[in-house]
């Protein structure tokens, strides 16, 4: 689903402790050192991969050594994403999940 503006409201007012600032971006990430996440906001499953970038804060995800641990880090954060989505009313459906794990694993 695509991110909504009150999304970005409630994850800046629920999220302000770990997150600087949401922006908008040409790609989803997110950067440990400024604590600012990027998003494209009319991306069909934005709103999934908004939540997984917060999953990587909320995880306090930050260097990575190896691809074992890469693949470990990006599956812990869709974990955190499947838990806020039920807070935020975002369905993420195993599909989203295993296309983005799978672009790792490739």
């Amino acid at each position: 689903m695509k991110i909504s503006p009150q999304l970005i409201n409630n994850l800046k007012q629920s999220q302000g402790d770990t997150i600087k600032a949401f922006t908008v971006g040409p790609g989803f990430s997110h950067n440990p050192t400024t604590g600012v996440i990027r998003y494209i906001p009319d991306d069909p499953n934005g709103a999934e991969y908004l939540l997984h970038e917060v999953g990587h804060a909320q995880r306090g995800h930050s260097s990575i050594e190896s691809d074992v641990e890469l693949l470990r880090m990006e599956r812990e954060a869709w974990d955190t994403a499947l838990i806020l989505a039920k807070e935020y009313g975002v369905e993420i459906t195993d599909t989203v999940i295993e296309d983005s794990l799978d672009s790792y694993r490739d």
